[in-house]
């Protein structure tokens, strides 16, 4: 049988630290700073011959530490961009919505398949996106009364695209396409629907809410 290590610390604010695993960001040249640090519980587990590390903790603490803003970006976009991450976690905790069905997690923390998971140390270094996660605590996105899977991506190139049109989503009538022009004349980056993070910044800075961002995508 596998063997499963659950490391728990004293404290229920402790934090857990990876010694020798090696996370700095490319841009600390520094090496000032290294995302191995964890709230709530690890779980070692060897997976097909692959160590696997699970940082099992509440969603509200998992958010805090998600890295797909930059800390000068204007904090309406970063609550538009909490709500919509906020969202999609939480549509995959729904265990008929698993994205990783038959494992023993729920996301990972590859940005191309789920989200950018850094953990306590993007918390200690990002006092913007700490506090963006705070103001639209339990805010996530619904359609009848169901929590969407909200998508997000980094520039659409100046028109998004529909759900429909993308992956022939039918249940997703309000993934429509609609004029970026924070992104206009800029390449695409990602898959083109629901929300841009250069058009969010766009609009935060014209003045829009986080709200009327989330409204308009």
């Amino acid at each position: 049988t596998d063997t499963v290590l659950r490391i728990i610390p004293k404290r229920e604010d402790g934090i857990l630290r990876v010694q020798n695993w090696s996370r700095i960001p490319a841009w600390d040249s520094s090496g000032k700073y290294n995302d191995n640090r964890f709230p709530g519980t690890l779980e070692v587990r060897v997976e097909n011959g692959d160590l696997l590390v699970i940082n099992e903790l509440p969603l509200g603490q998992y958010m805090m530490g998600i890295g797909e803003t930059i800390e000068s970006d204007h904090i309406e976009k970063k609550k538009a961009l909490a709500v919509v991450a906020r969202s999609y976690a939480a549509f995959y905790q729904d265990a008929q919505n698993r994205k990783f069905p038959g494992e023993p997690y729920d996301g990972s923390d590859d940005a191309a398949e789920f989200q950018k998971y850094l953990g306590k140390t993007l918390t200690d270094r990002s006092p913007g996106w700490l506090s963006a996660t705070e103001q639209t605590a339990n805010e996530v996105l619904t359609y009848n009364g169901e929590i969407i899977k909200a998508p997000y991506h980094t520039c659409s190139g100046g028109q998004t695209t529909s759900a429909k049109d993308r992956w022939g989503w039918d249940h997703t009538p309000f993934l429509t396409s609609v004029d970026d022009p924070g992104c206009a004349g800029k390449p695409r980056q990602g898959h083109g629907v629901g929300m841009s993070g250069g058009g969010a910044q766009y609009f935060a800075e014209q003045g829009w809410t986080y709200k009327e961002i989330l409204e308009y995508y």
